[in-house]
């Protein structure tokens, strides 16, 4: 295929026009790549015409590092340049008629220009340094897309792709499949060794002929079920799900747990290699006598090899086990105290009861303590509560961890989130003359003050002092009269604060 797209690339190229421009490519590498696919000798001048008319370009494993003056390639449509060391693709931006691009094991963090390209059909940027794909979400031509081993873990760029059937994304540490439940058109799916627990989003694309999700942390197979992935009957349909690594919560000597994996039918697996556990004749459940860590794994595989879900866990047992504790919520006014009962949705019906009376909240230093005080308040314990008295400056949220032991003698802990509102600001009633509001009274009209006192008024910041007047009390912050000679008057500020200005009669 390559030497075919070489030879039709040399062929019409053996006379060049004389005014053809010639075209500078700083990296050697990447002009002898293109000469090679020209059928000219190493260090030829390679023209504008030239360069324009290339329609396919293999530049795999040519130690390139730069490709400046890529830009000139106007006419190719397929570009590889997969295992060099290039970090920087900003050049192909202007390259609007490529379908195919690959630069898979290169150094590449940035793909911000492949924005531009939406007639890509196939983009391969595997095992790259790039965190941030959001540039490709709008490449909805796209129908094979791999950026398997970079960095990051967000599959919603790829939410939109729709016309996808092909996506390979493995060893991206930390996936979730939920972005992929509308790619409906996918025949072929690879999300391996990517930390995937939930496949759940997966029963939606019904076009799923090979699915590869292994060495992951997938329990349960069955939202592949209905998939055309699923019929045994069919060689070309694959399901290898090897090599899952689960979790397991720790377990108590004597007591009987069932196997946590289930097939592709949707029924539980039989576990095997039961180190120090003794299993149920059917393989299903389990118990441990004693103390320890024990292993377990699964083997489900057809004859053929074509659909294979195997994996392991492990269990710690104890002779005791903490309570299972709950996080707990709760809200306030501002600066007003609030009791949670933190305990009350904590403990499952087969737990161990928890003792009230060990309950504690820990400081910055991770110390139990019966009273806390942090920056936004005081955390109380009483009677197996806990008290917040939120400080008077302080709204928003705040977060303390408590802890408490069961009867067993074992200790857990939880979060106590509070959140404690922003206080209210009342505004002063302003009267505006002439208007009257319902519920609020009409002030009766001014009377002329006693012989030897003077009368206040209220005057909004701004209005003329020919406004109505209200009547005020004439006492002083004391209570006593104010002297003689001189009026009181409020004003209203802008701010909403009401303040006292001394006026001098005439």
């Amino acid at each position: 295929m390559t030497a075919v797209g070489i030879g039709v690339a040399a062929v019409g190229f053996g006379v060049v026009p004389a005014h053809a421009a010639d075209i500078s490519f700083p990296d050697a590498n990447f002009a002898n790549c293109i000469n090679q696919a020209l059928g000219q000798p190493a260090g030829s001048p390679i023209s504008d015409a030239q360069a324009a008319n290339l329609p396919y370009l293999n530049c795999n494993f040519a130690d390139i590092t730069d490709i400046t003056g890529v830009e000139a390639l106007t006419g190719t449509t397929e570009l590889r340049l997969a295992v060099n060391s290039i970090s920087d693709i900003s050049a192909v931006a202007s390259l609007s008629g490529l379908e195919s691009l690959a630069f898979s094991n290169n150094a590449v963090s940035d793909i911000s220009a492949l924005s531009s390209l939406t007639n890509l059909t196939s983009l391969d940027m595997g095992y790259n340094q790039l965190t941030d794909i959001s540039a490709i979400a709008g490449l909805t031509g796209l129908t094979s897309l791999n950026y398997q081993g970079n960095p990051n873990t967000d599959l919603s760029a790829v939410a939109g792709l729709t016309n996808l059937t092909s996506l390979s994304v493995s060893h991206i540490n930390g996936a979730d499949a939920t972005p992929l439940a509308g790619l409906t058109q996918l025949t072929s799916i690879n999300i391996q060794g990517s930390k995937l627990s939930d496949i759940s989003a997966m029963e939606h694309l019904t076009s799923l002929r090979q699915v590869y999700v292994g060495s992951n942390a997938i329990a349960d197979l069955s939202p592949l079920n209905s998939l055309p992935a699923a019929d045994q009957s069919n060689p070309a349909s694959i399901i290898n799900a090897v090599g899952q690594n689960i979790a397991f919560p720790d377990g108590k000597t004597g007591l009987t747990y069932q196997s946590p994996v289930i097939g592709l039918d949707g029924a539980p697996l039989s576990i095997f290699t039961f180190s120090g556990a003794t299993p149920a004749p059917d393989g299903l459940s389990w118990s441990a006598s004693t103390a320890g860590t024990n292993d377990f794994s699964w083997n489900q595989t057809n004859a053929a090899g074509t659909h294979a879900f195997s994996g392991n866990f492990a269990q710690v047992v104890t002779d005791a086990l903490p309570t299972t504790l709950n996080d707990d919520v709760a809200t306030t006014p501002a600066a007003t105290p609030v009791t949670v009962d933190v305990l009350t949705n904590d403990g499952d019906a087969d737990e161990p009861a928890l003792d009230a009376a060990t309950l504690a909240v820990r400081d910055a230093a991770n110390a139990p303590q019966s009273t806390v005080t942090t920056d936004a308040g005081e955390y109380t314990v009483v009677d197996g509560t806990v008290t917040f008295t939120p400080n008077t400056d302080f709204a928003g949220e705040t977060v303390i961890t408590y802890e408490v032991t069961n009867v067993d003698g074992m200790t857990d802990t939880a979060s106590l989130v509070i959140t404690v509102a922003k206080p209210e600001v009342k505004e002063p009633i302003v009267v505006v003359p002439g208007i009257e509001k319902p519920g609020i009274q009409k002030p009766a009209p001014e009377q002329p003050a006693p012989a030897g006192q003077n009368s206040a008024r209220i005057t909004p910041t701004g209005a003329s002092h020919a406004s109505t007047p209200v009547a005020l009390a004439t006492t002083g912050a004391a209570g006593h009269a104010l002297p003689l000679g001189v009026a009181a008057a409020l004003l209203l500020t802008g701010s909403g604060i009401v303040i006292a200005r001394k006026l001098r009669a005439a």
